[in-house]
């Protein structure tokens, strides 16, 4: 096990949300690894992430539950909303290359929307699982960039 394909899967996320004109414009290309002090908004940052070996006998993979956080600026969580869904179903339809690992699941778990406790933020999570292994035959020390 190593947490490097955490690291391959944030940066494979990240790499094809930016690459992708629709989702890149919706987020005004900003995606963060965690909620910047000059944030543009609306915008995407990773959250929380809890890693589990998924090794077998023969191979080493690790289990990702992690988050997308969606912030915005709006009354309501009418944009969290639609970012979710333009965000979900990206990610549905997209073949995320890892460098040094293989993605083998990638599903939704769940999402939910409210209110930072101050007012001003609207913020929505998507919760991800993931399963990713070492490519076979390769390391997958240093894989990512």
């Amino acid at each position: 096990m190593t947490i490097q394909a955490e690291l391959a899967l944030r940066s494979a996320i990240r790499k094809a949300a930016l690459a992708d004109a629709t989702v890149s414009g919706a987020i005004n290309a900003s995606f963060h690894d965690g909620p910047p002090r000059d944030a543009v908004f609306p915008f995407v940052a990773f959250g929380d992430v809890l890693l589990r070996d998924w090794s077998t006998g023969s191979d080493t993979g690790l289990e990702h539950q992690f988050a997308l956080d969606i912030w915005s600026l709006q009354p309501g969580n009418g944009e969290t909303l639609k970012l979710a869904d333009l965000i979900l179903g990206f990610l549905q339809k997209t073949v995320l290359q890892l460098d040094g690992f293989h993605l083998v699941d990638l599903r939704f778990v769940s999402f939910e929307a409210k209110r930072e406790a101050n007012g001003r933020f609207a913020k929505g999570r998507l919760r991800f699982r993931a399963i990713t292994e070492a490519n076979p035959g390769g390391s997958d020390v240093g894989a990512t960039r």
